[in-house]
């Protein structure tokens, strides 16, 4: 997955659904998986073979994702799985491919991620941002983020 242009260190999708479609319309979907990088995915009664090229992840948290878990954004191929611990991003494709966006196809540029990005990065994870407790750990994350820009 490192070959993908818009994969990010520490991301295991690639980064325009975290920043861009964090709050996209849903649907319900389901995701089961088949074999290899191919899963069957069923949305709005239509179940169709997608892949991924990141399947050993999806496989984990598809393993504990309950009933009502799964959506897929509207009119993207990305998918949710809100757990627990958060909401795990997915990117899964209708043509095996290892990657969507290849390196050698786009121009490479310089991530420049801003403090308003970097939240909205945090958020994705689906906590709730005006709890108390919440809001503190952000202005925390906030804080180390500016120290290591400097």
């Amino acid at each position: 997955m490192s070959n993908c242009q818009s994969y990010k260190e520490g991301h295991l999708t690639h980064y325009i659904a975290t920043t861009k479609l964090r709050d996209a319309d849903r649907v319900p979907g389901q995701i089961v998986h088949i074999e290899a990088n191919a899963f069957a995915v069923t949305v709005g009664g239509t179940t169709t073979t997608m892949y991924t090229h990141n399947p050993e992840h999806l496989i984990e948290r598809l393993k504990t994702a309950k009933p009502g878990d799964i959506s897929k954004v509207v009119g993207y191929e990305y998918f949710n799985i809100n757990l627990e611990e958060g909401r795990a991003w997915f990117h899964l494709n209708a043509i095996n491919t290892p990657c969507t966006y290849p390196r050698e196809e786009v121009a490479k540029t310089k991530n420049e991620m801003t403090p308003d990005k970097y939240l909205n990065f945090l958020r994705s994870f689906g906590y709730n941002h005006k709890d108390p407790v919440w809001k503190k750990w952000e202005e925390e994350k906030l804080n180390d983020f500016r120290k290591r820009g400097q």
